[in-house]
């Protein structure tokens, strides 16, 4: 991923479509935009760092050189 690459998202996850807003030497921003609300997330650190939007996991596989790699994928059930 780089900076300002949308990424789309089965609607069934909770979220229409993920944003990349800024990428750094320790993380990635994003934000989300799902019916009536947005939202925002900010991995940072190691790779694993995890956060959850909705009914999506966001995982940081590595990141480098203005770059990243994420995996996206449901959230596990609660």
């Amino acid at each position: 991923m780089s900076p300002h690459d949308r990424i789309p998202v089965p609607a069934r996850l909770g979220v229409d479509e993920l944003k990349v807003t800024a990428i750094t030497g320790e993380g990635i921003s994003l934000q989300g935009t799902a019916p009536g609300t947005s939202l925002s997330v900010q991995l940072a650190g190691n790779a694993g760092a995890t956060s959850v939007m909705n009914g999506l996991a966001i995982t940081l596989v590595a990141i480098a050189s203005g770059n990243a790699v994420l995996r996206i994928a449901p959230a596990p059930e609660r």
